[in-house]
């Protein structure tokens, strides 16, 4: 990298890697409600593996997740980090910008 001088990256998480979901915002307000709602998406997988991720819609009575597992995102962030800045995104959030 310093080779290339690069200075940042922008990185496509692979769709494969992510679960999305639209949750109703009182899912999201109450702990309890939201902590069960991650169970039930990510069965299996203990608590500390999982990276939410909530996006504000325009309806706002809703929120939406994005649920990755932290050791995907653990070797994005060991490949890239001795860049400044890094980004990740998935496809629905490339398309938001």
């Amino acid at each position: 990298f310093e080779e290339h001088s690069i200075q940042s990256v922008r990185a496509l998480t692979h769709p494969g890697e992510e679960c999305w979901t639209a949750l109703p915002k009182v899912v999201y307000d109450n702990a309890d409600e939201r902590e069960d709602h991650l169970s039930i998406l990510m069965k299996g997988i203990d608590r500390k593996e999982v990276e939410p991720t909530w996006h504000t819609l325009s309806k706002s009575a809703f929120k939406f997740l994005c649920l990755r597992r932290r050791t995907v995102m653990q070797g994005f962030n060991d490949l890239t980090e001795k860049i400044a800045v890094t980004e990740f995104a998935s496809d629905f959030e490339i398309a938001q910008k």
